[in-house]
Parts: structure tokens; C-alpha cells; sequence
């Protein structure tokens, strides 16, 4: 499995375009085996690709989980990030074939997805009702509430106006308060009982039936009546919750595109004030947020966006060696936010994934030009990101259920949080044999071959499974069998049993650079962690001296001579303890514990970047 969520700084910032596909080849999907890492990856990595995106599974709270990625972007963090090298199969397949094999993850993807989501929904439910079983003042975090805050009379957002003006011309003066009555009523009527668990069905591929935890739908109407109260009374944006670059100066076309966008986004949220759609507060208060930034970017000639970083970015300790890395990330970000901004003002019509990308972009400016002022801090973020503007807000009015009817709900969703997250476990939960990142790739393209089949019968499916597999891949690879559960074997199993035309070694980072310079030297200065022209330790790494993964024959000497190096670090970080918060030991035993493997010929650690300039960076598929 990944150790992701220890990668390097430029993880949560890079985004690279997706990948071209194969042109004038046949027909074919990619089956990728990513060499061991230290941490949760010991083992390995798997994935499996279709074009432009990867399909992995992750361990995370105890379940093996889908993941899409980006196939640039995977390749950036292992091979980059990690140093890892991912051994390609690529296997031919009709176009059926792999549609049918894609729509499989896509909908695993999608299913499973939504049935932890539903989970999550009703432990806070649980939280919810033991809140408003003990009649203290309950507030529910909702998205788009803290957008804005109350102004005063004559000072507030003038897009707010123009929004209010619009929507009194299209639907009457009193729609909003008429929703807001509505919302009000509703929240007082709300049934508490929970979900019937008989319509969530714990199946990979099939998605549960339309099933709303009571928090989520407390939160939706809390944030209709926020909607609504936005617009009685003068507010204005948080400073908080805005971002941008002061060096980035309006010209005439970025103005007009903003211009365009802020028509489309006042008739959008125009249309919302009468959406059915039971989220439609939410998405009315986006929309008037990002009026009342495009307003400000007008009016003072230089770009800002709403912060797109969420609450949940982690906050990295600016040390040193991070700061040290500012001006050549930061560079980076304006790239990304030049590109951002030709894209937004392509004369093409008005997509709403444009402005994500320039809000996404600016945001990722403005977090790092923040520490370049000076900042402890460095708030990150993967994938996309998209505005949240999260604050509490009060639960008024409240359910009129009596406490007797209080007591069982909340008895009622206890037992069901229970057993859907027993259900879970017992479909998706982690096992190092017989549920993991290997299993879940098989089991997910026999899934899609069995439904394919027809077949109902326990025997009649295995002995359809099969033959759809030979007929399609070439072969089957049975998802536990013949030790397939280990990353390594499986790619050799892949290879020996499906229709395997082509296999690669994509580099690693290391690879790569000293294959670039070609030279003896290159050689010998990309063989120690202290000289390497490509790394750029992580904090989170652990001290070594030598990089193991080749040559083999060497690898129990370097391993003595890291082992050694990381004991030393460690008797030097005692010394430093009281200064460096305990790092310096850490970083030594943990160097020390992860050269022991090399003492055996093996090699598990390659070394995590936190960022590794572009030119020297892999070229990714």
C-alpha cells in the first residue's frame, strides 16, 4: 500500500495535465507494479490504467478503499516523490473490453464511495442527536455559511444588491423569505428515525439506493435559510476566505472573462433561488461569493479569488529547509496560475472547471507567498480543491420531537451506525492476505466479467468468470491464488497470463537523473543522499547516507554503513533535543530500523522527496 500521506511538500501542488493515451496503437489498459517503499509500503504498490486515469486501492480507517488519480500526477508521486520505480504491463483488449473493465472501477469507485459516505453521515448523527438530546444550543458546521459576514447599513457586498434585485424581478419580493418559512418548517418537522439500512446494499458495484443521514439534511436546509438571511440584510465578504496575487494585474481580457463570468454567475444564482435541488443553499451561497471576489478583483485591478484550500489542509512547519524550497515552489505556482489563466480566457464557452482551476491556483499563490512574508506555516492540499466556507450556524428552530421520540432515534441510530460499519468491515476490510491493494484489482475486473457472464450459480459463475477472462485477457489471475496477493507476484502473474504486448520500466527520479547525466561521476554524486543533484529529503525521512536500490552485490555494505551513519544521528540528536523537537533522534532510529533490511540484500527504502526541480523530474507517460 501507498505511504502517500507522508510524501514530500510538491504532492499537494503539483497537477499536471493528463496523460495523451496511445495513439495508433491497439487497443490496450495498463496493469503498473510500483517498487517497495519504507513505511505501509513495504510490500509494494499497485494500480491498474485506462488512458488518462489510474484506479488504486488505498487502506484507510481499517477498509480497503478505491482511488482515481490523475495518471501524470501518480506518476509524479511515486516516481518523483518516492523514488519509485513502476514496472508497466500493458495489456491488449478490445475497446468492449476495456469499457467494460473501466465502467467496473468507475462504478466501484462511485458505490463504495457512497456507502462510507453514508456511514460517516450517520455517526454524525449520532453526534447530532445526542446534542439535541441534552437541550443544550447545537450548531452545525455548513458549507458557504462563512462566506460572509453582517456589515453595516450602506457598507455591505454590492453584488449582494444587484443578486437581491434580480431575484425580487424574476421571482417576487417575497421568494426568499417564502424559502425561508419553508426551511424553517421543515427543520421543525424533520423525522429523526434513520435510515432504512435495508436500501444500502454493501455491494462493490452497485450503488445504495438515495438514503440522506439527518445531518446532512439539517445542514442543507440550515444553509437554505443562510441563503436567504444573506440576502435581508447587508453582508460582506471575510477577509478571510478570499486569496489571490497582488502581482497578478488585470489586463483588458482577464477583465471581460471575469466580466462574463460574474453574468453567468448572477443568472446561476438566480436560478438556485428557486432550485428544487435539496442543496441548492449551498451552491446559491458559492455563487454569490464568488460575485461579490469577482467584484473585488474588478474594482481593484489586480485578481481575487475565494480560498480554495479547505479547512481540512494540513498546515506544514515551515522549517529551514522548507523555506528554503519558496522561491522555486512559488515560481511554480505562478506557472500554474499563468496557465490557469489562459484557459479562463480562452473564447470558448464559460466551463466551470476554468475558474476552479484559477481559484485552485491562486489560492496555492497567496498560501505561499504568505510564508515568503513570513508564515510558520504552509497550508497544503491535494486533488481538487474547490471553496468551502465552512462555519457553524445554529440550530433554529429546532426538531418539536419530544424527548421520548429523541431517546429512541437516537438508540434507533446507534444500532444502525453499528451495524452499517460492522457491514463495511466484513465486505472491505483490510487483510493482508486476503483484502488488499492486489486482491481489490482483481476482484473488481472479475466483477465486471461476471456481470458480463450472466451466469447465477456459485459453479457455473467461477467456470464463466474464467472463460470470459481467457477470452478477453488471455488468461485469469485469480485474485488470492499462487501468492498473488503480493504486488510483485502479481505483475509476474499478469505478464505469464494475460495478454501482455509490451512491459516497461518507468524510472524512478534517481534513475532518471543519473541516466540523464550518463557519467561516471553522475553516477558516484547520485549514489549518496548528502550529494544527490535530484534529492531533497522530506521531513518525515529517515537519515541514511547511501541509496541501496542497486547495485545488489553492494547492498548489505551500504546497508552496514547506513546503519552505522543513522545510529550516529541518533546519539547526535540526544544532544540536540531540546532544540529540535526530538527530529534528529527520530530521524536516526528511523533511518537505523530501515537499513536493517539491506544487512539481507533487501531494499525497501528509496528515499522521499519534498520537491525535485521539473528538469529533473521523470518524464511521465
Amino acid at each position: 500500500m501507498s505511504r502517500l500521506a507522508r510524501a514530500g511538500l510538491l504532492a499537494a501542488w503539483t497537477f499536471a495535465a493528463p496523460g495523451a493515451g496511445h495513439a495508433g496503437a491497439p487497443p490496450s489498459f495498463d496493469y503498473l507494479h510500483v517498487r517497495a517503499h519504507e513505511g505501509n509500503a513495504t510490500g509494494g504498490h499497485v494500480a491498474i490504467r485506462f488512458g488518462a486515469e489510474v484506479f488504486d486501492f488505498q487502506h484507510a480507517d481499517g477498509l480497503v478503499v478505491p482511488r482515481r488519480e490523475d495518471a501524470r500526477r501518480f506518476q509524479h508521486l511515486y516516481r518523483t516523490l518516492e523514488n519509485r520505480s513502476i514496472e508497466r504491463s500493458r495489456i491488449a483488449a478490445s475497446d468492449e473490453t476495456i469499457a467494460l473493465l473501466h465502467d467496473a472501477f468507475e462504478r466501484r469507485l462511485l458505490a463504495q464511495s457512497r456507502q462510507i459516505e453514508i456511514a460517516s453521515g450517520l455517526a454524525r448523527d449520532v453526534a447530532l442527536l445526542e446534542a439535541i438530546a441534552t437541550d443544550a444550543p447545537v450548531a452545525i458546521p455548513v458549507r458557504g455559511a462563512g462566506f460572509f459576514a453582517p456589515a453595516e447599513p450602506g457598507r455591505g457586498a454590492a453584488a449582494l444588491d444587484a443578486l437581491r434585485e434580480r431575484i425580487v424581478r424574476t421571482h417576487g419580493r417575497d421568494w426568499l423569505a417564502q424559502r425561508d418559512a419553508a426551511s424553517a418548517r421543515a427543520l421543525r418537522e424533520i423525522a429523526l428515525d434513520p435510515p432504512v439500512l435495508a436500501a444500502v446494499a454493501i455491494d462493490p458495484l452497485r450503488y445504495p439506493a438515495a438514503v440522506e443521514p439527518l445531518s446532512r439534511r439539517v445542514e442543507e436546509l440550515l444553509a437554505a435559510r443562510s441563503a436567504a438571511a444573506l440576502l435581508a440584510a447587508p453582508h460582506a465578504l471575510r477577509a478571510e476566505t478570499l486569496a489571490g496575487d497582488a502581482g497578478t494585474v488585470l489586463d483588458d481580457g482577464l477583465r471581460a472573462q471575469l466580466g462574463a463570468w460574474r453574468d453567468a454567475l448572477l443568472a446561476s444564482a438566480t436560478r438556485l433561488a428557486a432550485s428544487r435541488r435539496p442543496d441548492w443553499g449551498e451552491a446559491f451561497l458559492l455563487a454569490a461569493a464568488r460575485i461579490a471576489a469577482i467584484d473585488a478583483s474588478l474594482a481593484s485591478g489586480r485578481l481575487v479569488v475565494l480560498d480554495a484550500l479547505p479547512a481540512s489542509a494540513r498546515a506544514l512547519r515551515v522549517t529551514a529547509r522548507r523555506r528554503a524550497l519558496v522561491p522555486a515552489l512559488l515560481a511554480e505556482a505562478r506557472d500554474d496560475l499563468v496557465r490557469a489563466r489562459e484557459q479562463l480566457q480562452t473564447p470558448a464557452d464559460l466551463h466551470d472547471a476554468a475558474y476552479v482551476e484559477l481559484e485552485a491556483a491562486a489560492s496555492r499563490v497567496a498560501a505561499l507567498r504568505a510564508v515568503e512574508a513570513g508564515a510558520g506555516t504552509l497550508r497544503v492540499a491535494p486533488g481538487t480543491l474547490l471553496p468551502e466556507g465552512g462555519s457553524p450556524v445554529a440550530l433554529e428552530p429546532r426538531p418539536t420531537a419530544g424527548g421520548d421520540a429523541v431517546a429512541r432515534a437516537l438508540a434507533a441510530t446507534r444500532s444502525a451506525s453499528a451495524e452499517l460499519r460492522s457491514r463495511l468491515a466484513d465486505r472491505y476490510g483490510y487483510d493482508l492476505v486476503r483484502r488488499n491493494c492486489v486482491t481489490e484489482i482483481f476482484r473488481t475486473v472479475e466483477m465486471g466479467l461476471r456481470e458480463e457472464a450472466g451466469a447465477t450459480d456459485a459453479a457455473d459463475v467461477e467456470r464463466a468468470v474464467r472463460e470470459e477472462s481467457e477470452r478477453r485477457l488471455g488468461g485469469r489471475v485469480d485474485p488470492v491464488a499462487g501468492a498473488n496477493f503480493v504486488p510483485f507476484v502479481s505483475s509476474r502473474n499478469v505478464r505469464a497470463e494475460w495478454n501482455v504486448i509490451e512491459q516497461a520500466h518507468l524510472d524512478s527520479a534517481r534513475e532518471h537523473a543519473v541516466a540523464r547525466d550518463g557519467s561516471f561521476a553522475a553516477r558516484l554524486r547520485d549514489s549518496t543522499a548528502l550529494t544527490a543533484s535530484w534529492y531533497a529529503p522530506s521531513e518525515q525521512a529517515g537519515f541514511f547516507v547511501f541509496f541501496s536500490d542497486s547495485p545488489w552485490p553492494l547492498r548489505p555494505l551500504l546497508g552496514a554503513l547506513n546503519l552505522a551513519s543513522a545510529l550516529l544521528r541518533s546519539g547526535v540528536g540526544l544532544a540536540t533535543l531540546p532544540f529540535d523537537r526530538g527530529d534528529g533522534v527520530r530521524q536516526g532510529l528511523d533511518g537505523a530500523f530501515w537499513s536493517v533490511p539491506e544487512l539481507v540484500f533487501a531494499n525497501v527504502r528509496k528515499g522521499t522527496n519534498e520537491w525535485v526541480p521539473p528538469e529533473l523530474r521523470p518524464a511521465a507517460e
